[in-house]
């Protein structure tokens, strides 16, 4: 399980298909929008953070108090939290979709 430090935490997050899909409800996006990374809103952004957030808490069963208006703060203090993010997010999604081949 990888994790990111923001919020002053580090905190697991999940990379899979329930997040993908939350996230797409959430900006309203396809299944092929949601890999489009560099046409992503700062808020969208905020939006795959605080998913992906959300699924990393629920698969380690762990508590999760976040708020999707948290993420903005934390990043406001924190910018660099956005591309440990997007890190994450490409390794997860290029794992998943290498070990399918």
């Amino acid at each position: 399980m990888n994790s990111i430090k923001i919020g002053g935490e580090d905190r697991p997050v999940n990379i899979g298909w329930g997040m993908l899909k939350d996230f797409g409800k959430l900006t309203g996006r396809t299944f092929g929008q949601v890999f489009e990374v560099a046409d992503l809103t700062f808020e969208d952004i905020e939006k795959l953070i605080f998913a992906a957030l959300k699924y990393g808490a629920k698969q380690e069963g762990v508590k999760f108090d976040v708020k999707a208006g948290d993420i903005e703060g934390w990043l406001n203090t924190d910018i660099k939290a956005v591309s440990s993010f997007l890190a994450v997010f490409e390794e997860e999604l290029k794992a998943a979709l290498d070990e399918k081949n």
